[in-house]
């Protein structure tokens, strides 16, 4: 050094001390200083370390867990769209490094959304914080919508099935026209999609309706609509009118002819007593009023009550209507026979008796005499009739007369003894 700066130390050895002595100094600052930044940086909390959700997750649920990690003995603060949502639970680990979770206290709405947290820590009488973290970006998808599948035809029935599919776990609403008719809870099923069926708790009005369905899940979200479905509820193909069997002269009275109402271009389908073959099968012919009669005879039925159903079925379109039924009682032959001859003998009686009066009109000078000879005739048949009562009965009951007249004749017999004994005592 001194064969390199040779007038340094000759001329100047007096300020060599100085130099070292600073240079010692500006050392020491410098070391003092990185101490300082050491230490403001040990008095600095850090940022907690987010786990999940991580950028741009896409969620199911409304309700997602926040995961991650911090140091021990420190708050969590979280940050949800740039609010305040709650603080996290943090559980303390090893090595100065805890856990935490954390759950939205309300769902959160479909769409994106952002996420930031904080840490803050008490030391003594101070609270220190952390900075807030970067943002993390996630979202919260739809819930599926139901998938329709019924009713898609022209129905008859005003309350249709409405069937579907939809995914575990959902509620299901119907919407008829608009309108909100109800709710389902479908089973689940092992393959994560269930199916539905609903039945409308009202009878729909007849024409067109449309049908869409949205499902909804315990946190009262809701999925967008589903597919839109159209049917039309037409009215019911006219059934036939029965009327009671008829027995004529063609007939018998177990052989009746079963008749009834049917509509124009028309086949009617009869049943007999619950049976699955048809008892006929015709098509009827048509009337200008626009409804026409149908009759059909029946083979031999046994006594007791029987059941008769008809059917009406369109020829052009193959409609078919709702089955009727009737209701009718065979009698027994002779309890029929002898009916049937007492309706002869009213029958009969009556033509006598118009006859009688049409003969009265045409003597018309003579009309008391005749309704006075009718009379005179009525009586003496009425006094014929009970003599001939009396006479019946004493005939049937022969034996009870003579003992009657046996003890009457005893007990006369008995009363004169009686007196001519007492008359004799008196002599």
């Amino acid at each position: 050094m001194e064969f390199l700066y040779p007038r340094l130390f000759k001329k100047e050895r007096f300020k060599l001390g100085s130099f070292i002595i600073g240079l010692i100094f500006t050392f020491l600052f410098i070391f003092l200083n990185i101490l300082n930044i050491k230490s403001a940086k040990a008095k600095i909390v850090p940022i907690p370390t987010v786990i999940n959700p991580y950028q741009m997750e896409k969620f199911t649920t409304a309700e997602p867990i926040i995961k991650g990690l911090t140091i021990n003995n420190s708050t969590v603060l979280i940050f949800i769209d740039n609010k305040f949502n709650g603080f996290a639970k943090v559980v303390n680990g090893k090595e100065r490094t805890a856990s935490f979770a954390y759950k939205p206290f309300l769902p959160l709405k479909q769409g994106k959304h952002t996420l930031q947290i904080k840490a803050k820590i008490k030391d003594k009488n101070e609270t220190k914080k952390s900075v807030l973290s970067n943002k993390i970006n996630f979202e919260i998808m739809a819930l599926p919508a139901p998938i329709l599948i019924k009713p898609t035809e022209i129905k008859t029935t005003r309350k249709p099935i409405i069937t579907g599919l939809v995914k575990n776990g959902l509620d299901v609403l119907v919407y008829i026209d608009g309108v909100y008719n109800g709710k389902i809870k479908p089973k689940k099923q092992k393959s994560g999609t269930a199916n539905f069926a609903y039945l409308p708790f009202l009878n729909l009005a007849y024409g067109k309706h449309q049908v869409w369905t949205v499902s909804k899940d315990r946190k009262k979200r809701k999925s967008i609509k589903s597919n839109v479905l159209c049917f039309n509820i037409e009215h019911p193909y006219p059934a036939p009118i029965i009327k009671k069997p008829v027995v004529n002269k063609l007939s018998s009275y177990d052989r009746p002819f079963i008749v009834g109402l049917i509509k124009n271009n028309s086949k009617v389908v009869l049943y007999l007593d619950n049976s699955s073959k048809s008892l006929a099968n015709f098509i009827v012919p048509n009337h200008k009023s626009g409804t026409t009669n149908f009759y059909c005879r029946t083979f031999h039925l046994s006594p007791g009550w029987h059941i008769i159903k008809a059917q009406a079925i369109d020829i052009k379109t193959n409609k078919a209507s709702k089955l009727s039924s009737y209701r009718f009682k065979i009698k027994n032959p002779k309890i029929a026979q002898g009916i049937y001859e007492e309706k002869e003998k009213i029958i009969n009686n009556k033509t006598n008796n118009q006859k009688k009066k049409s003969l009265n009109k045409t003597n018309s000078n003579g009309e008391l005499e005749s309704t006075n000879v009718n009379k005179n005739k009525k009586n003496q048949n009425k006094k014929n009739n009970s003599n001939k009562l009396i006479l019946s009965y004493f005939n049937k009951n022969k034996l009870i007369l003579l003992a009657f007249i046996i003890f009457s004749l005893s007990l006369i017999a008995w009363i004169i003894i009686i007196n001519k004994d007492l008359s004799k005592k008196n002599d």
